[in-house]
């Protein structure tokens, strides 16, 4: 008796190391680790506890948070906190903010980072332009579309085969959301330069251009001599407007006063 619970017990503990070298089968791999582990680094902790957390982050972003067709991010998806099952109610909608760390990571993985290669699932470099073709040209729609957003991002529907306005945004375009893309839309191009990808770094130059050529008459409140928290816009369909400071006005009072988070017009 006393042999088999010492097979039992090594079958058990190989079974639980097999796991845990090729990948876990739930998300919850924070038990692996101790706070000691990762506080010394211990066995390399540190790595490997990235590299679960990406691969578990991936299969959201990579998968049920991201709408293949137009290249666009989900807000995020209801689940079974118990199961791990899908719900049916989608978080549709998205923003600047979730496109921002969506560039940031696919930059990542142009610049062979381990980690985003993780997040990715090892996908192709040709998988990850045809991510980028596809969002830029998304962009582009959209703002041939609602010129007025003066090529600056709402909070929007991402569902469906295109990017749509959103209720309660239809009108009206966020400072601080929009600053976060455009530093990463930034780096996105000098990655892509880096990986000889000039003509997909000229498409998203020319949407940097254009939120340069808008940011102020969008976002500048010369009244207080701020940016705005929020934009409203008077002429939504006349792109011949979106350079004229009169066809914006401030929402509510808020005024940026973070210029890492928020446009700099400086």
């Amino acid at each position: 008796m006393a042999f088999i619970k010492v097979c039992l017990f090594i079958a058990f503990f190989l079974g639980q190391n097999v796991k845990f070298l090729y990948g876990q089968t739930t998300c919850r791999f924070a038990d692996l680790f101790t706070i000691d582990d990762l506080v010394s680094n211990r066995d390399d902790a540190i790595h490997r506890f990235k590299m679960h957390m990406c691969l578990w982050e991936g299969k959201f972003g990579y998968g049920v948070g991201y709408n293949h067709e137009i290249g666009i991010t989900y807000d995020g998806h209801k689940i079974d906190y118990t199961t791990g099952d899908l719900h049916e109610n989608l978080q549709y909608w998205t923003a600047a903010s979730k496109e921002a760390l969506h560039v940031n990571i696919l930059s990542l993985y142009l610049m062979d980072n381990v980690y985003a290669r993780q997040f990715f699932g090892n996908a192709s470099q040709d998988a990850i332009v045809e991510i980028l073709e596809r969002k830029i040209a998304s962009y582009n729609d959209f703002h041939r579309r609602y010129p007025g957003f003066g090529g600056f991002l709402p909070w929007f529907a991402a569902n469906g085969s295109a990017m749509n306005l959103l209720n309660g945004w239809e009108t009206k375009v966020p400072g601080l959301d929009n600053g976060q893309l455009i530093w990463s839309i930034k780096i996105l191009i000098e990655t892509l330069k880096a990986k000889n990808l000039f003509l997909l770094a000229d498409k998203y130059q020319q949407r940097i251009e254009l939120m340069t050529q808008t940011a102020i008459p969008v976002f500048y409140e010369a009244e207080r001599g701020g940016i705005r928290c929020e934009s409203g816009i008077l002429d939504m369909f006349n792109e011949s407007q979106i350079t004229n400071p009169n066809n914006y006005v401030t929402r509510g009072t808020c005024l940026l006063d973070d210029p890492y988070e928020g446009i700099d017009y400086k």
